[in-house]
């Protein structure tokens, strides 16, 4: 990681493990005319529920003023303007971020839910809280790859962000995953790049601050937007 990597996720002091309770891993929002099934697999960037301790009293994607406002949400309604109602679910995968080498042990104790929700659609927006040291000694990369596997299923499409705040040590590897696999790459990294992406200020406790604010997140929702086929 460069210094200034370093310095982003240093200053994000989001804790990445108990972002959610162990019954909040997989949320499915089920609409029984819909067109589409997405699936998104993220963290606190996809959603964070409610903690006093840090200040984030919401439930929703880390750091938006709203439900409506969060990337899922925005894009789900963006889609929902192409191909009509979408059912939608979430799985929060900051637990297996911090434990990835376990592997298919998580996978199957904690998200089997979300792998037979049978997306058509499956996003993979995460990587900010796989612990650099721990992918240094155990390269999580194999373990990413079966993780996507495990809940693309037979989705027509599976979309690889990479990282929202920049990881020299991922962000290439993602890419790679992507072009390997015949998934469609989404390039983020670059975002955080704009102070206004972020939401600085606007909370008390600086690692909140550092999470996409509104319009960090309308712009993550407008590039994965782009690139969803048909």
């Amino acid at each position: 990681m460069t210094a200034q990597e370093k310095d982003l996720h240093k200053k994000n002091t989001v804790k990445a493990e108990g972002q959610l309770a162990t019954d909040h891993f997989v949320m499915l929002h089920e609409k029984p005319d819909a067109a589409l099934r997405v699936l998104f697999i993220g963290n606190s960037i996809t959603f964070h529920e409610f903690k006093a301790e840090i200040g984030w009293e919401r439930n929703w994607g880390m750091a938006a003023s709203s439900p409506e406002k969060d990337y899922v949400h925005q894009t789900v309604a963006a889609l929902e303007e192409r191909f009509g109602p979408i059912s939608y679910g979430i799985a929060q995968v900051s637990y297996w971020e911090c434990h990835f080498d376990q592997g298919s042990e998580i996978l199957d104790a904690y998200y089997t839910r979300a792998a037979e929700f049978g997306a058509d659609i499956v996003i993979v927006r995460i990587g900010e809280n796989i612990f650099p040291k721990m992918h240094e000694e155990n390269s999580c990369i194999p373990y990413y790859e079966d993780m996507i596997r495990f809940f693309a299923g037979k989705a027509r499409q599976v979309i690889v962000t990479n990282n929202f705040w920049p990881r020299e040590d991922l962000d290439g590897p993602f890419e790679d995953v992507a072009k390997r696999n015949g998934y469609t790459f989404c390039c983020l990294n670059d975002l955080a790049a704009d102070k206004a992406t972020m939401a600085l200020g606007e909370f008390e406790h600086e690692g909140i601050c550092l999470h996409p604010s509104d319009y960090g997140m309308a712009k993550i929702a407008e590039r994965i937007v782009e690139q969803v086929k048909g």
